[in-house]
């Protein structure tokens, strides 16, 4: 079989042309932009068109959308040039229904976010992701946090006393990106343990909620390289 080797990363939120830059040539495999108004790291479509416009070929333009419409998010997707899309939601809104429909009109890939405590064999047995699982690109792992949506900068559980069986982490390490309070001091401890297909990073490089700092992007994508 075809294994796969390679670790991707999302650096997400980005809001300025230099961190998009930075990222891009420091090896990121992909730019997340939020289009959720209430995030510290909302851009506005017509900024993250602009940026867009100046990355270099190769590298995934991610579009986060929280609860949005099916008609917001298109308009966003016409508007920016993503080629991406990132939902973060309650399963009311992003449903089989609603990602059926999305998938029928644009044709990206969707990585679908599900915010869990912990991860374990028993997430991996849940009817809703094994039916979205085969309608998406990607699951996204983020913490469950009640008070927070889109990012609540928190690590996931995980436990080293409770190995993840062979099948989970197979899935894992084709369909998972983990996401949640990753930075320079846990990251190779979360890969080494799950393996997953990627992760997605955001609160890790910045310097305050919200503001990305090059110095630390650039440190924290010369460490994955080690």
């Amino acid at each position: 079989t075809c294994q796969d080797k390679k670790m991707r990363v999302k650096i997400c939120g980005i809001k300025k042309i230099e961190n998009a830059l930075c990222a891009a040539y420091n090896g990121a495999d992909a730019i997340g932009f939020v289009f959720y108004e209430k995030s510290p790291r909302f851009i506005f479509p017509q900024e993250a068109k602009q940026i867009i416009k100046q990355l270099p070929a190769f590298i995934n333009k991610v579009g986060v959308f929280v609860n949005q419409t099916l008609e917001e998010i298109i308009d966003i997707i016409h508007t920016t040039g993503i080629d991406t899309i990132q939902l973060h939601g309650s399963e009311q809104n992003y449903n089989i229904d609603f990602i059926e429909k999305l998938s029928s009109k644009i044709n990206f890939p969707i990585i679908y976010s599900m915010r869990i405590k912990s991860i374990s064999d028993e997430i991996f047995y849940d009817k809703f992701l094994n039916e979205i699982k085969e309608l998406v690109g990607n699951i996204l792992f983020d913490r469950l946090d009640n008070s927070e949506f889109g990012g609540t900068g928190k690590v996931i559980f995980f436990d080293k006393e409770k190995p993840l069986s062979e099948k989970s982490l197979d899935f894992i390490s084709k369909k998972v990106i983990i996401a949640g309070g990753i930075n320079i001091g846990n990251v190779k401890e979360i890969i080494n343990f799950y393996k997953p297909y990627g992760i997605d990073i955001s609160s890790g490089v910045e310097k305050e909620k919200g503001v990305k700092d090059n110095n630390l992007i650039t440190e924290f994508l010369s460490v994955l390289k080690k």
